[in-house]
C-alpha cells in the first residue's frame, strides 16, 4: 500500500510541477512591465535575488521581441548585480553569458554590450592581474581558462567593436537612452550622441590602461609634439609605429582621432567638438612622454580658449588651468614682488565664478578657491611660526 502511494506520489508530483509553472508563466504575462519591475526590485531589497530570475526572463523576452534597447541594457544590469551575490566567479560567469548574447543581439544593443564586456575584462583583469602574471607566458593559459594576451586582446577587440557601425550611432540620440544614464550635472550637448557617449567610454577606459604585456621591437610612445596640433590637424596623423596593435594609449589615440573627425564634420554643434577637444588636450597631458609637456599643454588650453567655445566648456577650460597651476607650483611665495601661479590660479578661478556662477565647473572651482586658500594659510602659518633656538 504504501509503495503504491509512492508510485502515485511520483506520477503526480511532475504534474503538480508543470500545472505550477504553467500559472507562474500565464502570471506574469498578464502582468505590466511596472509590476515586474516592482517585484524584482521587492527580492532584491530582501536579499532573495535568485527568484527574481524568472521576472527577469519574461521582461527580457518582451523587451527582444520590441527590440527595446534600454530595457535590455537595464535588465543585463540587474542579471550582473543578481549573480555578483550568487557565485565567486560571478564576473567569468556572466561575461561568458554576455559574449553568447552580444552573438544575437540586434545594433545598437550588440554595441553597447561590447562596451560592457570591454569594462568587464578590464574588471576581469584587474582582479587576477598578479596570478596572470604568477608564470608570465604571453600564450601559457590561466586556471581560469583565458591566457593573459587573450584577455588584453578582448578588452581592446570589444571597445572597438563599440563603435563599430559608427552611422547608426551617429543617428542614434542619446536622449533615447535615459533609463540607463546616471544623470549629472553636463548637459547632454556634450554628449548628443550614442557614438559620442561609447567613444568617450572607450577612450577613457583605455587612456590610462597599463598592461604587463611583452612590449614588440617598435614599440608606440606618446612623445611625438604634432600630437598637440589642432584637431584639424590630429585627426590625420598616423600613430606608428603601427604594429604595436595591444597598446591601449595608442588605441585610445586612435579612437579620439576618429571621434573628432565626426564632431569637426558637424558644424552644428561647436559645444560636442570643443568638450572632445578638451578631453584631448587632458589625455595628453597625462600620457604624453616628450618632451616640454607642460608648456605644450599650456599652450594648447590657451589656444582653445581663443577660439571662443560655450560657457560650459570655458569656464571647464579655465578651472583646467587654474588646477595645473595650482598643481605645479612648488613654492608660492618664491621671491619678493612676483606673480605666483597661485595668485594666478585664484585669479581665475574668481572669474569663472563670477562669469559661470550656474556651470558645471562652479563647483570644481569652488573647491579649488578652498584648495589655494587653504595652501596659502599653511604657507603663511610656516613662516610666521617661532624660529628662535631651541631650549637646553
Amino acid at each position: 500500500m504504501k509503495l503504491r502511494h509512492l508510485l502515485l506520489l511520483l506520477i503526480l508530483l511532475p504534474a503538480g510541477i508543470f500545472i505550477a509553472q504553467q500559472r507562474q508563466n500565464k502570471s506574469l504575462t498578464s502582468q505590466s512591465d511596472t509590476a515586474l519591475w516592482e517585484k524584482i526590485d521587492s527580492l532584491i531589497n530582501i536579499a532573495m535575488p535568485k527568484q527574481s530570475q524568472p521576472y527577469i526572463d519574461e521582461l527580457k523576452k518582451r523587451a527582444r521581441k520590441s527590440k527595446n534597447t534600454a530595457e535590455s541594457v537595464k535588465l543585463l544590469i540587474y542579471e550582473m548585480k543578481i549573480n555578483e551575490r550568487r557565485t565567486e566567479e560571478a564576473l567569468k560567469v556572466f561575461i561568458e553569458q554576455l559574449e553568447k548574447e552580444t552573438l544575437t543581439a540586434w545594433e545598437p544593443l550588440q554595441q553597447i554590450t561590447h562596451s560592457m564586456l570591454g569594462e568587464m575584462y578590464q574588471e576581469y583583469y584587474e582582479q587576477n592581474r598578479y596570478a596572470l602574471l604568477e608564470e608570465y607566458d604571453e600564450n601559457a593559459e590561466t586556471p581560469k581558462g583565458w591566457s593573459h594576451a587573450e584577455i588584453i586582446e578582448k578588452i581592446i577587440h570589444h571597445y572597438r567593436a563599440s563603435i563599430q557601425n559608427s552611422n547608426l550611432l551617429q543617428s542614434s540620440n542619446i536622449g533615447e537612452f535615459a533609463p540607463i544614464l546616471t544623470k549629472g550635472n553636463q548637459p547632454e550637448t556634450l554628449r548628443p550622441t550614442l557614438y559620442d557617449f561609447l567613444a568617450q567610454r572607450a577612450i577613457d577606459a583605455m587612456q590610462n590602461s597599463e598592461y604587463d604585456i611583452i612590449r614588440p621591437m617598435q614599440e608606440f610612445v606618446p612623445e611625438d609634439a604634432d600630437l598637440w596640433l589642432p584637431a584639424n590637424t590630429f585627426v590625420n596623423l598616423t600613430l606608428e609605429p603601427s604594429t604595436d596593435t595591444l597598446n591601449p594609449q595608442r588605441e585610445a589615440l586612435k579612437l579620439m582621432q576618429e571621434l573628432l573627425k565626426f564632431r569637426l564634420a558637424d558644424t552644428k554643434n561647436r559645444t560636442a567638438l570643443f568638450d572632445a577637444e578638451r578631453n584631448r588636450i587632458n589625455m595628453l597631458h597625462s600620457i604624453y612622454l616628450g618632451k616640454d609637456g607642460d608648456s605644450l599643454y599650456w599652450h594648447a588650453i590657451s589656444q582653445l580658449l581663443t577660439l571662443n567655445p560655450d560657457n560650459s566648456t570655458k569656464a571647464l577650460l579655465l578651472t583646467d588651468q587654474a588646477s595645473f597651476l595650482v598643481d605645479s607650483d612648488q613654492d608660492l611665495f618664491a621671491g619678493e614682488g612676483k606673480q605666483h601661479p597661485a595668485n594666478e590660479a585664484l585669479k581665475i578661478v574668481e572669474s569663472c565664478l563670477k562669469e559661470h556662477p550656474k556651470s558645471a565647473a562652479a563647483c570644481l572651482a569652488h573647491n579649488l578657491k578652498q584648495r589655494i586658500l587653504h595652501k596659502e594659510l599653511n604657507i603663511l602659518g610656516a613662516t610666521s611660526g617661532d624660529t628662535g633656538s631651541a631650549a637646553i
